[in-house]
C-alpha cells in the first residue's frame, strides 16, 4: 500500500519540515530543523499523534536528535516506538541535566576567553521539552557559579569553579568494585552473563550488577542512573545493538567510569559509527568471553582478590 500524503509538519515537534520524501511505500524520511533527520512510517506517525503518546513526543525527539549527533538516522516504527521511549532516561528536575549541559558548554569552547554560543534549539539533546526549560537549566548553573553570561543569554563562559567541576566530572572514578553490566537481554545471550561476564568479573575482584537481576521499588530509569553512578567499571556488550547499551556506555564515559566494550564476533560489523573507534573485545562463546574479559581487565585496570 502506498504512503498517505506526505507530512508537512514534524510529527515529533510540530515544526514545519525542511524536506520529506519516501524511498519506499512504507517509510518517510524527514528532515526537521529541530529533530534533524529520521525515518518514520505512517502507523508510527498516527501513534505519536495519539493521546497515548502525544505527551511523550519530546522523548522521541531526544532519541532522534542524539542519534543524529552520533551520525545515525533513527527509524521509528509501530513495533519499536515503545522500546525507543523506554531507552531514554527522562530527567526529573534541572539538576538532573546540569552536569550534561555544563559538559556540552565546555565541549563547544574553542577559546577560553571568548565563549562559543550555544544553540537554544539544542534542548532535545537533554530530553527537555522547550527552550524555556533549557534556559532554566543554564540560569541554574549560573546560580551555582559554574558559568557567567557577560555577553548574552546564550553565550555562557565557564568560571574557574565551572572548569574545576568539568575537570572533576571528566576525571571522576567512583571508588567502588561494582561493575555495571550493560547488555541486551535477548534469549540468545542468556548464557553470556552467567558463564562469561560474571565469572570474569568475580575472578578479578569486581561485583557484577545487572539491572534486570536487581530487586527494587524505583522506576527502572532512575535505578539505572543511580547504579551507574555507584559503579567503578562498566562492561558494555553491544551484541544486539540495543539503544540503552549505547546510552549507558556514553553515560559511563561522561562520568569518567572505565568502559570495556565487547561484542559477539558475528555482530561487531553492525556497531554504530560513533563507537567503532573504541577497541571492542570480540568473542564467540561465553567461555571465550570469560577468558578475554578477564585478561582485558587484568591488562588495563586495577584488580582485586577474587570474590567467592
Amino acid at each position: 500500500m502506498p504512503n498517505s500524503q506526505p507530512p508537512t509538519i514534524c510529527p515529533l515537534c510540530d515544526q514545519m519540515l525542511l524536506r520529506v520524501f519516501s524511498p519506499s511505500s512504507d517509510i518517510w524520511i524527514i528532515d526537521c530543523s529541530l529533530c534533524r533527520q529520521f525515518e518514520i512510517d505512517d502507523a508510527a506517525i498516527a501513534l505519536v499523534r495519539s493521546e497515548k503518546f502525544l505527551r511523550q513526543r519530546y522523548v522521541l525527539a531526544a532519541a532522534v536528535r542524539r542519534a543524529a549527533k552520533a551520525n545515525r538516522v533513527l527509524r521509528i516504527t509501530e513495533s519499536n516506538l515503545e522500546t525507543l521511549l523506554a531507552d531514554v532516561i527522562v530527567p526529573k528536575s534541572p539538576i538532573d541535566v546540569a552536569d550534561d549541559v555544563l559538559l556540552h558548554i565546555a565541549g563547544k569552547l574553542v577559546d577560553f576567553a571568548v565563549p562559543e554560543p550555544i544553540h537554544p534549539s539544542d534542548y532535545p539533546l537533554f530530553v527537555l521539552k522547550s527552550i524555556d526549560e533549557f534556559a532554566a537549566v543554564i540560569r541554574m548553573i549560573e546560580e551555582l557559579g559554574w558559568v557567567r553570561r557577560d555577553i548574552g543569554e546564550w553565550n555562557p563562559s565557564l568560571t574557574a569553579k565551572g572548569w574545576q567541576h568539568v575537570s572533576d566530572l571528566r576525571d571522576k572514578k567512583p571508588l567502588t568494585r561494582q561493575a555495571f553490566v550493560a547488555m541486551s537481554f535477548a534469549p540468545d545471550l542468556k548464557s553470556a552473563c552467567p558463564e562469561g561476564i560474571r565469572p570474569a568479573l568475580r575472578e578479578t575482584g569486581y561485583s557484577p550488577m545487572r539491572i534486570d537481576e536487581l530487586q527494587h521499588n524505583d522506576k527502572i530509569d532512575d535505578k539505572i542512573v543511580a547504579e551507574l553512578r555507584r559503579s567503578g567499571l562498566l562492561i558494555a556488550d553491544f551484541t544486539g545493538h540495543r539503544g540503552g547499551v549505547y546510552f549507558e556506555a556514553g553515560y559511563g564515559l561522561g562520568r569518567g567510569i572505565p568502559v570495556i566494550w565487547s561484542c559477539r564476533l558475528d555482530e561487531v560489523e553492525k556497531a554504530h559509527f560513533d563507537t567503532r573507534q573504541f577497541n571492542h573485545l570480540t568473542w564467540t562463546t561465553p567461555a571465550d568471553l570469560r577468558e578475554k574479559l578477564r585478561d582485558r581487565i587484568r591488562a588495563t585496570l586495577e584488580t582485586y582478590p577474587p570474590l567467592e
